[in-house]
């Protein structure tokens, strides 16, 4: 019995051994890497051979705008109509951790409206500006440069150049943003929105690998929190909020935490078959639509132009 018990207790001794350097080596991994396994920039220049850029909308206008840190940033603009007025809904889309802005020319959710016999098409009733944050498309900086703070920072500088555009306050932008953009979006919605739209959305960044490895204290070590479900918690903003149960890089529990944390008026979409890397279905666009009429419209017409 005697030389069980040690038997035992020596198993026991490699087995704590061996996990506690599992551990260590699964802490020095998230710390030293931690930006290149949360940012994925795919960064293009002015010698990026034409035949590798995705189309944009035909109608989209490209924009070069300034960040907070006067780097140049870089956009694409879209409007449904032939001018902006007062009921003119501006959105601003915050993509995903990968890619660029290039690949985002499904999320805008309206097309242009039909032109008269004059060329015509009136007043628009979206705008919507499709950004990227530094070393992302054709916009400066280096990957080494991103985190939460400055991609925060460039898209307060984006939000600034769209109320510009459209002649409205930052407060009257409507937010909206994929995966890690929603959480882009849900931090600026600190700062007054309308409405926020959020789709494919987790409720903080460590909180992800943790549905994987539970044992593993990942909100402990990385300094990227994107801490969407806390920001939400203290908002009162309508909120409509898409996820799909099949998504294999944020996990639709994460979404559904995130969703039970905000506070009303909000509105959970289960989608089907979309995964996480999708553009919006017509399902979906008319939802967004209808959303941004519902709540983006009456913020506009209660809110005075500058």
């Amino acid at each position: 019995m005697r030389n069980f018990l040690k038997c035992m207790k020596y198993i026991f001794c490699v087995l704590g051994g061996v996990l506690l350097l599992a551990c260590s080596v699964a802490a020095w991994v998230t710390v030293q890497y931690e930006t290149d396994l949360v940012f994925h920039p795919h960064q293009l220049d002015s010698t990026t051979p034409p035949e590798v850029r995705p189309q944009i909308l035909p109608y989209a206008e490209s924009v070069v705008f300034l960040g907070q840190d006067m780097r140049k940033l870089h956009g694409y603009f879209a409007q449904s109509g032939s001018f902006i007025d007062e009921n003119t809904i501006p959105v601003l889309f915050c993509h995903g951790n990968g890619g660029n802005c290039l690949y985002t020319s499904g999320w805008f959710f309206f097309k242009q409206q039909e032109a008269d016999a004059q060329g015509n098409r009136g007043p628009s009733q979206f705008a919507m500006f499709s950004f990227d944050y530094r070393a992302y498309g054709f916009s400066e900086g280096k990957k080494a440069e991103l985190n939460e703070d400055a991609v925060f920072s460039d898209a307060r500088a984006a939000r600034s150049w769209l109320a510009q555009k459209c002649g409205k306050k930052e407060s009257e932008v409507v937010l909206m943003g994929h995966s890690l953009g929603g959480g882009v979006a849900s931090d600026l919605a600190q700062d007054g929105t309308p409405a926020l739209i959020l789709c494919s959305t987790f409720d903080s960044v460590p909180k992800v690998p943790e549905t994987y490895c539970p044992v593993f204290p990942f909100s402990l070590l990385m300094k990227n929190q994107f801490a969407s479900a806390r920001k939400l918690s203290q908002l009162s903003v309508p909120l409509l909020q898409f996820h799909d149960p099949t998504d294999n890089i944020v996990p639709y529990a994460n979404g559904k935490k995130l969703h039970e944390a905000a506070q009303e008026p909000k509105t959970f979409v289960t989608l089907s078959g979309l995964c996480h890397n999708y553009s919006p279905n017509p399902e979906m666009c008319r939802q967004i639509k209808e959303f941004l009429l519902t709540h983006g419209q009456a913020a506009v017409s209660e809110t005075p132009s500058p």
